[in-house]
């Protein structure tokens, strides 16, 4: 005994509807993925001339300067820009009039549990 479905086909207009979304939207989800990388802030800090160690900045300090960051002698940096967007901090570091950037892989973010940056350290250059 034979059973009849009920199974319509496809009309090929659909297909081909089909054929030309798919890529259109693949592409579409790719762009919109690359957009939602945040970027690597970068701060910039003047260190002593004597100064070796690790720097530890600490964001979101009222009251405390946003641009022009200076360390004090024990390499503690306050800051009033907050980095609650930021995944990766880049560093520069001026000392003795000569800038050298510390890459975001050297620098390390302490985070509370909602994500939000307390202290950066990130080593001076040699």
């Amino acid at each position: 005994m034979v059973q009849e479905t009920n199974i319509m086909p496809i009309n090929p207009r659909v297909i081909q509807l089909l054929q030309r979304c798919v890529p259109v939207l693949a592409t579409a989800v790719f762009l919109f993925s690359c957009a939602a990388k945040k970027p690597v802030a970068q701060l910039t800090v003047e260190v002593p001339a004597d100064f070796s160690g690790q720097l530890r900045i600490h964001p979101c300090r009222a009251g405390a300067p946003s641009e022009h960051l200076t360390a004090d002698p024990t390499g503690q940096v306050y800051t009033s820009r907050c980095l609650q967007g930021a995944e990766q901090v880049s560093l520069v570091v001026v000392q003795s009039g000569r800038a050298a950037e510390i890459p975001a892989s050297q620098v390390e973010l302490l985070r509370t549990g909602d994500g939000m940056v307390v202290e950066i350290r990130g080593p001076t250059p040699n």
